[in-house]
């Protein structure tokens, strides 16, 4: 299997689990799910995976199911819910990033370093993640509203559009200083063309879950 098609592969599955659970729930879920796929992709963006010549953070495999769930709440609760959505989703990122730091002030039951280790790692991730994600969600759901009846250019426009500027804000906060300059300008295009790579797997998407959720 190529890297291409893991890439993708990864993708689909979060994808159609998404369907799933809004076919079983109802278009309501979909903020509820867009939220927490903010939440997961933080989260897993701690690993950089390697697929073929790129690589990106392994949150990149949400970003489909995640464009989906704010294109099912755009579509039907409009823009100010959307808008909304964006801020209620900053805030429990921002909560995620307090956390580690109000947890290690109670004294472990075993020795935690692995779990510092890990989790003080967080906080700069979904600080970077923070300031892209208004960054690339304000661009998102501004062209997402104004293209949402034209799927082409929600997938091939827009969303490239945010992707780059959301990337570039994302690793340079997130992991300059931690790896070479040259690996950090490496990520950047990675995810970006990653991101751009992944546009007719949302093209087909978006399409899909308008015929399959409405």
């Amino acid at each position: 299997m190529t890297w291409l098609a893991v890439l993708y592969l990864h993708a689909a599955i979060v994808y159609l689990a998404t369907i799933a659970v809004v076919r079983i729930l109802g278009r309501s879920a979909a903020p509820w799910l867009y939220t927490a796929y903010t939440v997961m992709m933080q989260i897993f963006a701690t690993r950089l995976g390697v697929y073929g010549p790129l690589v990106i953070p392994q949150g990149t495999a949400l970003y489909t199911a995640t464009l989906a769930t704010m294109d099912m709440t755009v579509a039907s609760m409009g823009k100010s819910v959307a808008y909304r959505l964006v801020v209620a989703g900053f805030a429990v990122n921002a909560l995620l990033a307090a956390m580690p730091y109000i947890l290690v002030t109670a004294p472990p039951a075993f020795p935690d370093d692995a779990w510092r280790q890990v989790m003080m790692s967080v906080p700069r991730i979904v600080v970077a993640s923070l300031l892209a994600y208004l960054v690339g969600e304000a661009v998102n759901v501004a062209l997402t509203h104004k293209y949402i009846n034209v799927v082409w250019k929600r997938t091939f426009l827009s969303d490239p559009l945010a992707s780059v500027l959301d990337s570039a804000v994302f690793v340079t906060v997130a992991f300059a200083g931690t790896i070479p300059a040259t690996s950090l300008l490496a990520t950047i295009a990675g995810l970006s063309i990653a991101k751009v790579l992944l546009a007719p797997l949302n093209y087909v998407a978006l399409r899909l879950t308008r015929k399959v959720v409405g």
